[in-house]
C-alpha cells in the first residue's frame, strides 16, 4: 500500500534577501548588544524577533504590529530555513513587538547602536579635490562654451 504524498507549497518572495542582507550587516547581534534584555523570555532574541519584523515589513509594506503573526505562520519554513531555526509563531506576538519598540526608544542606546552600525557599513575615502559636473540629461545637449563657463563659475566658488 502506497502512502499519499503531502506536498506543501510556500512562496519565498524577498524574504531571503532580505534577512540575508541584515544577517551580513549583523543586525541582530548588534541589537542584542546594545539592548541587552532580562533573560527571563524564551524564544527569538530580540535582535532576531527584529529582524524578523523588519523583513515583514519591507516585505509586505506594512508595519501594523497584528500582521506579523499571521504572516510568520504563513513563512515558518522559509523564515527557518533563513537561520530562524527556534522560531514560532509565539514568537512574534503584539505584546514582544511592543517590548522592541520600547527597547528601542533608548536614545542613548539606539545612538551607540546606530554607531556601530555605520561605522561597520560606510567607507570613507580620501580623494583628490577637484570638481565633477555632471547631468542627468542627454549628452550633446551642452555646447562646449556652457561647460566652459560653468567649470569657470564653479571654479571661481572653490578658490
Amino acid at each position: 500500500m502506497k502512502e499519499a504524498l503531502s506536498i506543501e507549497t510556500e512562496r519565498a518572495d524577498d524574504i531571503p534577501l532580505l534577512l540575508r542582507h541584515m544577517q551580513q550587516m549583523q543586525v541582530a547581534s548588534l541589537l542584542d548588544k546594545h539592548f541587552p534584555t532580562h533573560g527571563l523570555r524564551k524564544g527569538l532574541s530580540m535582535g532576531e524577533l527584529t529582524l524578523v519584523w523588519l523583513t515583514h515589513v519591507l516585505s509586505q509594506a506594512d508595519h501594523r504590529m497584528n500582521r506579523v503573526q499571521d504572516w510568520a505562520k504563513r513563512h515558518l519554513t522559509i523564515l527557518r530555513g533563513c537561520g530562524l531555526k527556534s522560531l514560532t509563531p509565539l514568537d512574534v506576538t503584539d505584546d514582544r513587538l511592543a517590548d522592541v519598540l520600547r527597547l528601542l526608544s533608548d536614545d542613548e542606546r539606539y545612538r551607540a547602536f546606530e554607531q556601530e552600525l555605520m561605522g561597520q557599513l560606510l567607507r570613507v575615502y580620501a580623494l583628490a579635490a577637484g570638481v565633477l559636473i555632471t547631468s542627468l540629461s542627454t549628452p550633446g545637449v551642452f555646447s562646449p562654451a556652457f561647460i566652459s563657463a560653468t567649470r569657470r563659475t564653479l571654479m571661481s566658488r572653490f578658490e
